[in-house]
């Protein structure tokens, strides 16, 4: 039930305010106090809707009992309707107002005057409570948000730390804020080496790269912004490359912009990218030829150097089988264990007799390598070969040789001997052993000298 408390020291005027308000106002309580303390102590208790407070009141005036009514934060929200004996005292209603009465009633009370200034209090009241009870609502939602932020802050700052990438928060004033174990685990810096951020890019940025790490640029970013790839050096003077993100994170509870650094290690990437360029040189600029196949052995690369001996471009090359540099003069046979061995995933080598695109035949020698996955299954075929016609020449060429020298060794008229340093015989001819009596074989056993003994002289 809503009240009404009425605060006056006459008892009279007391019972006519109670009658009044409760024939027009019947669903409200009037609540009475004798003395400006009693009323206080009620307006406290009972929390009434509105006050009729009379100014005029022994030890505790009106003025100084509403004045402590609206001191108190338990009260100062209850309307005031202050009752005066002296209806043209101006003095009085400003000093009223002052002091935080809302309205103004002069003895003899009229009735119908009674009920509307009640009547506008206690609108008042309803809609100072609807106020207070939002604004307690938003109070409370307030700090349910707060609340959640700072978790949120809380649960978001040890995600960051327990993260394995390089990540560094900063607010706007430079001060590093946070890093994560990422961090410290490919840099060896920890938030003591590097406080500010000046201090983490003149440690770990190259001097020409500095420009490019403007700080108030970044903290003014509405977005997440890629910076791109950059060489860090490491507290232990290490290098490593890291691909740089830059987010600002608006403001934080001490309500400063905050900017947050991520980092990508690619290290293992930048590395495998330099290997894998030393080896594409290599093979590039290989005097050997190099052919890389499918499955099916159809041609997927070739290195300059098979133009070279082949006389087919890459272009031409691509998309056909080896076998348009086939000669034709080994047997297919040859082939099918070439094959076999490669499709059982063994390492084949061999000699290929092939023609060159202008026809000119010439001879490779080749190990064919197969190609697998992780899971082991054959991908493709790498072949490495080397041009041996020249050798193959030279060697046909030493071969002619060795014949017409043995050939003319053997037949000739005169005696010839091979020895070496110490005079010992190597190799005779028919006609030395049978200058000496011996077969050629016998000869082998003796020194040069034995020949000029008696002995063998006779013999």
């Amino acid at each position: 039930m809503k009240k009404i408390l009425a605060i006056d020291d006459q008892i009279d005027n007391l019972i006519t305010l109670k009658a009044v308000i409760k024939t027009q106002l019947k669903d409200y309580e009037v609540i009475t106090a004798t003395s400006g303390k009693e009323g206080i102590n009620l307006a406290i208790e009972e929390q009434p809707d509105t006050i009729l407070l009379d100014i005029i009141m022994p030890e505790m005036d009106g003025f100084e009992t509403c004045k402590k009514l609206k001191e108190n934060d338990l009260t100062k929200h209850i309307p005031i309707i202050l009752l005066t004996a002296i209806k043209t005292d101006p003095k009085s209603r400003v000093k009223g107002l002052e002091i935080g009465a809302d309205a103004f009633l002069s003895k003899p009370i009229d009735p119908y005057e009674l009920m509307a200034q009640v009547g506008v209090t206690l609108r008042i009241k309803k809609a100072e409570d609807k106020l207070r009870e939002d604004k307690n609502l938003l109070a409370q939602k307030v700090f349910e948000k707060t609340s959640e932020l700072r978790e949120s802050e809380e649960r978001f700052k040890k995600a960051i730390l327990l993260s394995p990438n390089p990540i560094m928060i900063h607010n706007e004033d430079g001060k590093l804020l946070q890093i994560s174990k990422g961090f410290t685990f490919f840099s060896a810096f920890t938030i003591d080496d590097i406080p500010t951020y000046n201090e983490f890019i003149n440690k770990t940025i190259r001097k020409k790269d500095l420009s490019k790490f403007n700080f108030n640029n970044f903290i003014e970013l509405e977005d997440s912004q890629d910076i791109g790839n950059w060489e860090i050096k490491t507290k232990t003077g290490d290098t490593r490359y890291w691909q740089i993100y830059v987010t600002p994170l608006g403001k934080f509870q001490d309500g400063k912009k905050s900017l947050l650094t991520a980092a990508f290690d690619i290290t293992p990437r930048i590395k495998a990218q330099e290997e894998l360029l030393k080896l594409n040189v290599a093979i590039e600029q290989s005097a050997n030829t190099i052919v890389i196949t499918n499955t099916d052995g159809v041609i997927e690369y070739t290195n300059p150097a098979f133009e070279k001996v082949s006389g087919y471009t890459c272009d031409e090359a691509i998309g056909q089988n080896p076998r348009i540099l086939n000669a034709g003069t080994q047997p297919r046979k040859y082939y099918a264990e070439m094959w076999k061995t490669i499709l059982s995933g063994k390492i084949w080598e061999g000699e290929f007799h092939n023609k060159r695109k202008d026809g000119k035949l010439y001879w490779e020698h080749a190990i064919i390598t197969p190609i697998k996955n992780q899971e082991g299954i054959i991908k493709n075929y790498l072949a490495v070969k080397e041009n041996i016609t020249g050798k193959k020449q030279a060697a046909e060429a030493l071969k002619k040789s060795e014949y017409q020298y043995k050939t003319l060794f053997e037949n000739a008229g005169d005696g010839i001997c091979i020895i070496d340093l110490d005079g010992n015989i190597i190799e005779t001819n028919q006609s030395f052993a049978d200058m000496h009596g011996y077969s050629t074989n016998e000869t082998k056993n003796l020194k040069l000298t034995d020949l000029d003994t008696p002995e063998t002289a006779n013999k």
